[in-house]
This record gives C-alpha cells, structure tokens and sequence, in this order.
C-alpha cells in the first residue's frame, strides 16, 4: 500500500477517535454543564408524591460516578446501594432507601429536595455538575 493511502486512513482513523471520545464526555463546548442524558433519569421526579419511605434511585451514563444529598444530608456512600450491570454496561444507578441507622429514617412529610453530584470517572470528583429537584413525600 502506498505511503500517501496509508497516511490518508491513519489520519482518518485518528479523526474518528477524536470525535468519538469527545462524543462519550458529552460536555457541552463551554464546559458548564454536560449533556442532560448524563442523567439517564431520576426518581421520584420532580414535584412527584413519594411514601415516607420511598427510594430515590439515578441512572448515570456508564464512565460516571456520584453521590446523593437529601435535604442538606449527604448520604454515606456505603448507604448508597449502586446498581451496574456488567452485561448492559450502560449506565449505573444510584439509590437510596431510607431506614433504621441511616443518614435519613424516612423522608420528612412535605417537600424534599435532593441533589444528585456527579462526575466522569475519568477525570473524578474535583471536576463535577449537580442537579437538584424536588418531590413530596406523604
């Protein structure tokens, strides 16, 4: 194969590698915040009515991590129950379950608010975005 076609498919190679990990960060070009199907979903969403003693679960793309903080109160990550699945290896959920010798026993009666921090595994915590949302619990 001639050099010059070699080279050619090198460079193009190259590109599509560039362009295919910036698309996996999802950032958006200012930095700010990344794209909003970092979070695959969240619940209860939000204005939702939940039980006292509802969960709160957040679905993260794959290559994210993060933690949880109800009302002001983060959570302690080994109350944090964190759900991948190996063979799906798209996204990872983060819950929480309030009970006995928790961070919360339950969720006050009224509204509450809960922030999810999260961040590229690659890059870690000290580069991370927050979303906040509230629900009601009864």
């Amino acid at each position: 194969m001639p050099k010059a076609v070699r080279r050619t498919i090198i460079a193009v190679l190259l590109a599509i590698a560039a362009l295919a990990a910036f698309g996996l960060t999802r950032l958006g070009t200012d930095g700010s915040q990344p794209d909003e199907s970092i979070l695959r979903s969240f619940s209860p969403a939000a204005n939702d009515k939940i039980p006292q003693q509802g969960q709160i679960k957040v679905d993260l793309m794959t290559g994210w991590d993060g933690t949880l903080t109800v009302d002001q109160r983060e959570i302690p990550k080994d109350q944090l129950i964190r759900n991948t699945d190996e063979r799906l290896a798209s996204y990872q959920s983060l819950i929480f379950q309030p009970g006995t010798g928790k961070a919360l026993e339950y969720f006050p009666a009224g509204q509450n608010c809960a922030t999810v921090t999260y961040w590229q595994v690659a890059t870690g915590p000290s580069q991370s975005f927050t979303k906040t949302w509230c629900f009601t619990s009864f």
